[in-house]
């Protein structure tokens, strides 16, 4: 019979000797890992233990199945701290805790249900008309530009992208309008929680968990779903005085915990990548941020205004190509500069307005031109083309050729300035006396060499736009293709007074306009300056939603109006006539130059 002390071929002792010393080895391992477990953490291990809770709340509004449309979809972002749930024991299995405890939300009722739909049926119209009215106004920017313009793919984008949005407003609406019996709609409320963590090799992971239980009255553990600790991750129990805000902390921790990485030269294998991490700028500002070699390149930065996306500086402000979202639904694409609109942009608002142009220090500056010869140009003429001084000259009109667009403002101009007059206006009568004695010979002339000819007369305050009417139809030609005819107003200030004011000028201006539609079955196109635009014809909706807009600007940049003709310089140079002439610049292209001709010259 074996005994105890019988020797065994484990290392040549005893089989009792042998269980002894297996059991000391297993107590060994437990005490060097549970003593490595107690031991102080190192400020790298302490920074990998830190990690970020991003909570998800989504509200969706259904009939039955049928899901309607979202009524809520918010995101919040917290710090948290991976942990173990026993004190000596590494039990951690993805379990984090987080200074953050989520409300149970809101329970609607019946009635509140049926307002919420009533809202966001109203709500939807509203934004659609919105949508409608931005949409029409790309549509208009589309039509009288090219693709050689500035900012071009830019307004097709957006369009494109308010396009869709109105698509997916009219199906949400729809659905709305379906709803017959509001006992069948509920919401439904759903809630996604992730943690954002580094990893030993500093690489940026992300898991889904859950919340499983309250440390204290204003802490929470959430654990992975996976229920599986990261990998290089040295968890610690932390009790609910351990958790200190050194360990839950503002986010600005973990930005300054990236930054020392960086500097001591940890994860270089991953830094060069784009790193997405979350930090707050000198304004309060959040900012979650795209990093390129510990600099901050481009991001999201919320602030009480709106949502800024795109290129950034290292301080976190716009610089480079950026969007703005405000609050008021005011939406920005372009370039920025020290935190500023400055560059080419596009904005859009709900006034509806869209600018598209050049900005200045979030001022819009206007749309720069770039001058060639797809263009199309015209000149306006009186008898000033023929007096200088105590001089009298003729027009040769088989020489017409444009050669100088004017020294008044800069100008971007391609090529040499040799453009052909594709329109002439020639100015017939001035209130109810003046008429100009070269207007017949000139317009004569003018039809004679091929010229498109156009007629204007001018306003003004001393007469009644009735009886100027008469006198312009008495003695203007209009020949079956001349251009519009056109009411050239120029008061100032002091005249628009002595009249009897704004209101009393465009009620004239209304008579004159109607009279003379109604004589020549054409719709007159309004001369006017940038000042009287600026100062006096927003007062006249009217008129500006119905005429065409023909507007003296001598400054760098096209007028921010809807217009048809825009006389760019009062000093160009054209051959065959002497002296400075008025140069004026189509609103478009040959395509819209063709669709004007067709539906916006004398029958």
């Amino acid at each position: 019979m074996e005994t105890d002390s019988k020797k065994t071929g484990f290392f040549n002792l005893t089989r009792k000797s042998a269980t002894v010393l297996f059991f000391a080895i297993i107590l060994l391992l437990t005490a060097i890992q549970m003593a490595w477990h107690v031991m102080p953490r190192t400020q790298t291990e302490q920074e990998r233990c830190r990690a970020l809770l991003v909570h998800r709340h989504i509200e969706k509004v259904y009939m039955g199945k049928k899901e309607l449309f979202v009524l809520r979809d918010t995101t919040s972002r917290h710090t948290a701290v991976w942990v173990n749930k026993y004190r000596l024991v590494p039990s951690c299995h993805g379990r984090l805790v987080s200074n953050y405890v989520p409300s149970k939300g809101k329970d609607y009722k019946k009635t509140e249900i049926d307002s919420i739909v009533g809202s966001m049926r109203d709500s939807l119209e509203t934004e659609l008309k919105m949508l409608g009215s931005v949409s029409d106004e790309l549509n208009y920017f589309l039509s009288v530009h090219g693709v050689q313009d500035e900012g071009y793919d830019m307004v097709i984008s957006d369009n494109e992208h308010i396009n869709s949005l109105i698509n997916e407003r009219r199906k949400a609406l729809d659905r709305l309008k379906d709803i017959t019996d509001s006992s069948s709609v509920r919401i439904v409320k759903s809630d996604v929680f992730t943690v954002v963590w580094h990893d030993h090799e500093n690489v940026v992971r992300k898991k889904q968990c859950l919340p499983v239980g309250r440390v204290s009255d204003k802490r929470l553990m959430y654990q992975t779903l996976d229920k599986t600790m990261p990998m290089g991750i040295r968890p610690k129990y932390y009790g609910v005085s351990d958790l200190s805000q050194d360990m839950i902390s503002s986010v600005d921790t973990i930005n300054r915990t990236l930054v020392r990485l960086a500097r001591r030269g940890v994860g270089q294998a991953f830094l060069p990548k784009k790193i997405y991490d979350f930090t707050v700028d000198g304004k309060g500002r959040q900012i979650v941020g795209e990093y390129m070699d510990d600099t901050l390149s481009s991001g999201i930065r919320y602030d009480s205004l709106g949502v800024y996306r795109g290129e950034m500086d290292r301080n976190g402000l716009a610089q480079g190509h950026g969007t703005y979202f405000s609050t008021k639904k005011v939406f920005y694409e372009g370039h920025w500069m020290d935190d500023r609109r400055s560059g080419f942009g596009i904005e859009s608002s709900p006034a509806p307005r869209v600018r598209a142009g050049e900005w200045l220090a979030d001022t819009y500056k206007g749309e720069r031109l770039n001058y060639t010869s797809d263009r199309i140009y015209g000149i306006d003429i009186s008898r000033y083309q023929h007096e200088i001084g105590k001089k009298k000259y003729g027009i040769d009109w088989s020489k017409l050729r444009i050669t100088q667009l004017g020294q008044i403002s800069k100008k971007r101009i391609s090529g040499v300035v040799d453009y052909p007059v594709a329109f002439v206006y020639i100015k017939s009568t001035e209130g109810t006396t003046v008429n100009n004695k070269y207007y017949l010979g000139d317009y004569a002339a003018a039809r004679r060499h091929g010229k498109r000819v156009g007629t204007y007369h001018f306003f003004s305050t001393r007469s009644s736009g009735k009886a100027q009417a008469i006198h312009f139809l008495n003695n203007s030609r209009f020949h079956k293709g001349d251009f519009p005819p056109v009411l050239d107003v120029e008061p100032t200030h002091a005249q628009i007074m002595a009249m009897g004011g704004v209101e009393v000028m465009f009620s004239h201006i209304r008579t004159w306009m109607n009279m003379v539609e109604n004589a020549t079955k054409c719709r007159p196109v309004l001369y006017v300056g940038q000042s009287f635009v600026n100062r006096y014809l927003d007062k006249a909706p009217d008129i500006k939603k119905k005429y065409n807009v023909w507007i003296a600007r001598y400054g760098e940049y096209k007028p921010d109006v809807h217009l048809v003709y825009w006389q760019l310089s009062p000093d160009g140079r054209v051959n065959g006539i002497h002296g400075d002439v008025d140069i004026n610049v189509f609103n478009g292209y040959m395509p819209a130059f063709r669709n004007f001709l067709n539906f916006n010259l004398v029958p």
